[in-house]
């Protein structure tokens, strides 16, 4: 792996970015149920092969078509979003494959949904929003429990009955253990410092513990004001806090901000952590706000601290608006 400052200067020296290509056979997951009407399978989840059996898992979200009305009360819009009056209902979806290509909804007896009494939900009817599932595997520290999820939930809208068993209502990061990554047991949340983000992944460190990527907002940058983006006035950027064991988080810090070669209004979604040799590398999802679209970007570190681009250029390309792939790519949590 080649860093920027490995050299002094980049004279007689040419980036080049290997340009993935989609597998004949997407789209893999398309909407059939009435759940996941709108989307089977928004990026905000974790898709891994399982270490223990191998087969490929997914624990993605799901959104249906409709914007249900119990997400506003009288006239207070959702809360984080003043702009908004409804909200569609992100719920984690569980999915299955043999061989990553031809995936199963297995029929759970977790979650009901109008005269479907199994489905592939895994808290639906209990909160009001559940995303960005972070599943660890570790069967060798936790061999009675070798499945751990971190995800954002907002347990506090319209719910007053079947509330996760365990958990009171509040907003932001969950943490669940699980023997078989299906039934999940409740351990703690949510944090008190993750309140008003919902962009995030949770990581092992590769010198140890727990990270956590997420995103942060803060005032745009000159240049960067976009008025009919759903966050005005603002840019999205990426932060990092560590902990030793998953519970005692540092304060944040700041590892992903646009640049001098960025767009003023570009910013930034999520940024994975894959350690690989040495260093590390990762997938960013790059929003720029002026044209609405996201794009999928490489990125490597040594430290997890300071991150280097080689280029701005898209490492998986845009389909055409319109086309399935076209206006916004999500990355999941990790790479396979």
């Amino acid at each position: 792996m080649i860093y920027q400052d490995d050299f002094i200067e980049l004279a007689n020296i040419g980036w080049r970015i290997e340009q993935a290509q989609l597998d004949p056979n997407n789209p893999l997951i398309v909407p059939e149920m009435p759940w996941d009407s709108a989307t089977p399978c928004v990026g905000h989840g974790t898709v891994l092969k399982d270490p223990i059996d191998g087969r490929f898992k997914a624990w993605v979200v799901a959104v249906e078509d409709e914007e249900p009305q119990d997400w506003v009360f009288g006239d207070i819009p959702y809360p984080g979003y003043p702009h908004a009056q409804h909200q569609y209902r992100f719920q984690i979806a569980y999915y299955t494959s043999e061989d990553g290509v031809q995936w199963e909804r297995p029929e759970l007896d977790l979650c009901t949904y109008g005269e479907h009494e199994k489905t592939n939900l895994l808290f639906y009817g209990k909160c009001g929003r559940s995303t960005y599932a972070s599943v660890l595997i570790d069967p060798d520290e936790n061999p009675a429990e070798p499945y751990e999820m971190f995800v954002f939930q907002d347990l506090s809208l319209g719910y007053d009955k079947d509330l996760i068993e365990g958990f009171e209502k509040g907003r932001g990061l969950f943490r669940y253990r699980s023997a078989d990554g299906i039934h999940w047991r409740p351990v703690e949340g949510p944090t008190d410092f993750l309140k008003d983000g919902d962009s995030l992944y949770v990581y092992r460190d590769k010198d140890g513990g727990y990270r956590l990527h997420h995103k942060i907002g803060m005032p745009a940058f000159p240049g960067g004001n976009v008025p009919y983006d759903c966050y005005p006035g603002g840019t999205r950027t990426m932060w990092r806090r560590t902990s030793p064991d998953g519970t005692e988080w540092s304060e944040r810090v700041p590892i992903l901000l646009p640049d001098w070669r960025d767009h003023p209004a570009d910013q930034f979604m999520d940024l994975g952590y894959q350690p690989y040799g040495e260093g590390i590398i990762a997938i960013v999802t790059a929003y720029h706000s002026v044209s609405q679209t996201i794009d999928a970007q490489f990125a490597a570190s040594r430290d997890g601290r300071t991150w280097w681009r080689p280029s701005r250029q898209p490492c998986l390309p845009l389909a055409p608006l319109g086309d399935i792939g076209g206006g916004m790519i999500w990355m999941t949590r990790e790479l396979i």
